[in-house]
């Protein structure tokens, strides 16, 4: 079983809903600290996490437990240079001759790493369909369904992996070294975002389950490509040169269509993501109160 790592992409502004998603509250919880849980729940280590918009603000209320905290500082030209920023700083700290590299305290008080990301151009009237950043998976036999409406429960997604499998770690679990020393070098990358809280534990298990080098594993909700995605170490370089604005890793996903391997989520999580206002009010999320 190879060794994973996560990166956390939590840079966005929420211009759709009033504001940053990562200073969104799940109950007594920031977002982007759920979403952290996940990545250490099916065992990520190294982790990674990606702020842009508010991230002082961000840093200062979240308790990122463990993770390395990168800064995007062209975060407003999309999510290709987040993903870029994280997958840069990924490599760096699993380089095998890395230095040891600062983590997030719990109290949130975190030192971050300032990484400035290629300043591209990003149309303000992109559709949010495109904000995934990935290409459509191919249909099974019928049209693909619109992304606007609720996912379809499919039969076809492969089992999950049980809590317990190999390279699952506790939540509570201390992150192993930057050069995965507690067992070998890291193989792949799973890459969450914030701005989509409906994916789930489950989820992110189903994508992850084979972590290599190789792997192109993206997660499909009504046929359509998005997040949680699973990057193999061997496309990691690719991907980051190619990152482009809100289409993300399209572009070289468009050119490995033959190496991706989806995996349908939608009996197991919501695909929606964050960009219209009732959709804050739906998944139960509250926005920060003024002092």
């Amino acid at each position: 079983m190879g060794r994973i790592a996560g990166i956390v992409i939590a840079a966005g502004g929420g211009r759709r809903i009033g504001g940053p998603e990562a200073l969104l509250r799940r109950g007594e919880a920031l977002l982007v600290d759920t979403v952290c849980g996940i990545a250490r729940e099916v065992g990520c280590a190294p982790l990674v996490v990606v702020l842009g918009a508010a991230a002082n603000q961000v840093r200062a209320a979240a308790a990122l437990t463990g993770t390395t905290v990168v800064v995007d500082k062209a975060w407003g030209t999309g999510l290709g240079s987040s993903l870029r920023v994280g997958l840069e700083a990924l490599t760096e700290a699993t380089s095998p001759t890395a230095p040891a590299r600062a983590t997030a305290a719990s109290t949130g008080g975190a030192p971050a790493v300032s990484r400035a990301g290629l300043p591209v151009a990003s149309p303000a009237s992109a559709p949010a369909a495109s904000r995934a950043g990935l290409p459509p998976a191919p249909p099974a036999g019928a049209p693909a369904a619109s992304r606007a409406g609720p996912p379809a429960s499919t039969a076809s997604a492969p089992a999950a992996s049980p809590a317990g499998a190999p390279g699952a770690s506790p939540a509570g679990a201390p992150a192993a070294s930057p050069d995965g020393a507690a067992g070998g070098p890291v193989d792949a990358a799973l890459v969450l975002t914030v701005d989509m809280p409906g994916v789930t534990v489950e989820a992110a298990r189903r994508v992850a389950l084979l972590p290599h080098p190789g792997a192109l594993v993206c997660a499909t909700y009504a046929g359509l490509r998005s997040y949680p995605m699973l990057l193999g170490r061997r496309h990691w370089p690719g991907i980051a040169t190619l990152a482009k604005s809100d289409v993300g890793a399209r572009p070289y996903l468009l050119a490995h269509q033959t190496e991706i391997v989806d995996i349908a989520c939608d009996a197991v999580a919501d695909g929606h993501r964050l960009d219209k206002p009732d959709l804050v009010t739906a998944f139960g999320l509250t926005r920060p109160t003024a002092d």
